[in-house]
C-alpha cells in the first residue's frame, strides 16, 4: 500500500486520525460511525478513505455494473419477455428494411386507426361534426 497523503496545514487529518479511520474502516464499520467517533462528517470519512487509497469495505458486495448491451444492427429488434429476469431477449429475425421490427413484429406494434379514437367517441355523444 503506498504511504497516505502528507497532512497539509490546511488539513485536519492527522497520521493518528489517518491511522484510526484505516483500522475503523478495514475493519467495515459504516462511514457515519466513523464520522461521529472522528468528530467529522461521513463525506470527508469517505473522500479521505479514497485518498489514502483504502479499499471497499469488506463484507459488503460491491453490485456488479450491468453488461453493456450489444447493438444488434440486424434482427428484429421486438421484445421477448422481461427485461429484469434471465431469458430476456429480442425476436433477431430479418428486419423490414429501415425499421426496427420484422413484418411480423411490424403489424403486432404498428396498427391502423379503428375508427374509434375521439372524433368517433364525440360524434357518438352529438358533441362534435355533423349529425
Amino acid at each position: 500500500m503506498p504511504a497516505p497523503p502528507a497532512a497539509s496545514h490546511h488539513s485536519r487529518w492527522t497520521a493518528a486520525l489517518d491511522a484510526r479511520l484505516g483500522e475503523l474502516w478495514t475493519e467495515g464499520h459504516p462511514a457515519r460511525d466513523i464520522a461521529v467517533e472522528l468528530e467529522t462528517t461521513r463525506s470527508a470519512v469517505i473522500g479521505r478513505a479514497n485518498r489514502l487509497g483504502l479499499p471497499a469495505h469488506p463484507g459488503r458486495p460491491v453490485r456488479p455494473l450491468p453488461p453493456e448491451p450489444v447493438p444488434d444492427t440486424t434482427g428484429c429488434r421486438f421484445p421477448h419477455g422481461d427485461p429484469g429476469k434471465p431469458g430476456f431477449g429480442f425476436c433477431g429475425a430479418k428486419r423490414v428494411p429501415g425499421r426496427p421490427y420484422c413484418a411480423f413484429h411490424m403489424a403486432v406494434a404498428y396498427r391502423k386507426p379503428t375508427g374509434t379514437g375521439e372524433g368517433m367517441i364525440l360524434n357518438a355523444l352529438g358533441a362534435g361534426g355533423r349529425r
